[in-house]
C-alpha cells in the first residue's frame, strides 16, 4: 500500500514528529525521552459543547538540556499547534489531533 506522504499508523506519526523536531528545531531523537501516540475519548470540544468520538493524542517529553531551555522552551506552545496542524493535514482527518510537549 502506498501512502503518498500520508500518516497512517502511530509509527508514522512518531517518525514524522521526530523528523520535524530534528529538522526545524534541532531536537535530536536522543533528546526525546518519550513519544507516545494514542486515542482517547473526547467528551467535550474546545468551545465547551458536546462532542462524540476520539481525539488522537501525541505526547512528547523532551530532555531538559541547556540547548532546549535556551532555544526551544519558549516555542513549545507554537510547536504544539504547528505539529498538530501538520499531522492533521497528513492524516485522514477523521479525528482531531492534540499535541502536548513537556520538558523534563
Amino acid at each position: 500500500m502506498q501512502t503518498a506522504d500520508r500518516l497512517v499508523t502511530p509509527s508514522d506519526i512518531k517518525a514524522f514528529c521526530l523528523n520535524e523536531l530534528s529538522a526545524r528545531y534541532g531536537i535530536t531523537p536522543g533528546m526525546v525521552r518519550k513519544l507516545s501516540v494514542s486515542h482517547r475519548l473526547q467528551s467535550r470540544d474546545e468551545e465547551g459543547g458536546n462532542a462524540s468520538g476520539y481525539v488522537v493524542t501525541v505526547d512528547i517529553v523532551v530532555e531538559s538540556t541547556g540547548f532546549v531551555r535556551r532555544s526551544f522552551e519558549d516555542r513549545v506552545p507554537q510547536v504544539e499547534i504547528l505539529l498538530g496542524k501538520m499531522i492533521d493535514a497528513r492524516t485522514a482527518g477523521v479525528y482531531p489531533v492534540k499535541v502536548t510537549i513537556s520538558i523534563q
